[in-house]
Formats: C-alpha cells, structure tokens, sequence
C-alpha cells in the first residue's frame, strides 16, 4: 500500500504531517509520487486562511474522481477543519464542510 500526504498550514501541520508519516510507514506503508500512484490520501489542513481552506474544498472535491476510479482509495481529511467540524456541537460547520467538499448544494 502507498500513501501521499498533502499538507496545508502553518509548521504544526507540517510536524503532524511528518508524524503521520512516520505512523503509516510504521505500518509498512510506502510513499507514493503522487494522488493518482497513492492506495491512501491524506489532507493536511488549514482554516487560518480562506484561501488555504478553499483549497483544500477543491482538492477533495477533485480526489473524488480517483475515488470512482479507485474504489478501494482511501482519503482522509485532519487538521484545523476537521477538528474545528467535529468540535462544533451545531453540527452546523460539518455540514458546511461536507457540502463545499462533495461539492453538493
């Protein structure tokens, strides 16, 4: 299995990034040269900046096209927006999130 990480943010993310490199490696997991090479995708993110986060709402959004041609890819969303989506008690910013990244209305 291989994994490519996408990483968006300041140096926290970019140590969390390493971090979760050196766990998937653990794993037995080898570093892929890119999205379309990877069996795993992980994103990195950032909601500091408007522009970093819409970013990410594409990148998700055009990774799920690899999703239908790879059904067996895995992506995984962490960092500042996940963790800000599961810890609104609203429920209102997951939503959100879900919507700008499967680019649903």
């Amino acid at each position: 299995m291989k994994y490519f990480i996408k990483t968006f943010g300041c140096q926290q993310n970019h140590a969390d990034s390493e971090r979760i490199k050196k766990y998937l490696k653990d794993k037995g997991m080898k570093k892929a040269k890119g999205y379309s090479d990877a069996d795993y995708i992980v994103i990195n993110t950032c909601m500091i900046r408007q522009s970093a986060e819409n970013r990410v709402y594409g990148l998700v959004n055009n990774l799920s096209k690899l999703k239908i041609e790879n059904g067996k890819l895995k992506i995984a969303v962490t960092g500042c927006m996940a963790g800000m989506a599961l810890k609104d008690k609203t429920g209102k910013f997951l939503k959100i999130t879900e919507k700008k990244i499967t680019g649903s209305r």
